[in-house]
């Protein structure tokens, strides 16, 4: 049995019917999105409250003899839950932070860019509460998952969006320009100005 040391960002608690463990979802730095189970026995009671969401930890893990990875011991390294303190939609942006993580990436794909991401816009989220980088998370989150659209580019036509007169698909996320955006569409489209579509291209290079 061989113990692995690693940091990682605790993103959920999953529900799992065993009186015995505790099941979380955690974002590694080394490995990606990983499943760690943490036995509930007393020498390990300080360990569970620290494996807790929102918490960033130093693990060392190892493989059981099923083949899951399990917790051996964890060091709290930063929290992003202070109670007191806590401004609700502050706590509401983390939250959807860690949730857009747990639903996008898959399990098993190291990315230490994005893990950098998560844990760097997290702690300047809780520190500030800023608006523009919950946005610009979830716009880098989109480019580094190969979500992203181009957003350079009327989707139709091809040709480079130069005016203000830019239109966003809220279904896919595509740009049309105004000659070529659908007339007759269930879809909703948004106008957007120019300066927004470069700020938009700014964060998604960045």
């Amino acid at each position: 049995m061989r113990e692995i040391k690693t940091q990682g960002f605790i993103l959920k608690r999953i529900p799992y019917q065993n009186e015995k463990t505790r099941l979380f979802s955690v974002m590694t730095r080394d490995f990606g999105k990983i499943v760690l189970g943490a036995p509930e026995v007393k020498r390990l009671q300080s360990c569970m409250k620290t494996v807790a969401p929102l918490n960033i930890c130093e693990f060392e893990i190892y493989k059981s003899n099923c083949g899951h990875m399990k917790i051996k011991s964890a060091y709290l390294v930063h929290s992003l839950l202070n109670h007191a303190n806590d401004n609700l939609q502050t706590l509401q942006k983390l939250y959807v932070l860690a949730e857009l993580i747990d639903a996008i990436i898959e399990e098993g794909e190291p990315n230490e860019r994005l893990y950098g991401l998560l844990v760097n816009s997290a702690i300047i989220t809780k520190e500030t509460g800023s608006d523009l980088i919950f946005e610009s998370f979830k716009t880098k989150l989109l480019g580094l998952s190969g979500s992203l659209p181009h957003l350079k580019n009327c989707h139709t036509c091809k040709e480079k969006c130069a005016n203000d007169e830019i239109w966003i698909s809220e279904e896919n996320l595509h740009l049309y320009c105004t000659n070529c955006k659908p007339m007759y569409s269930s879809d909703t489209y948004t106008k957007l100005t120019l300066d927004c579509l470069k700020l938009l291209c700014f964060i998604s290079d960045g």
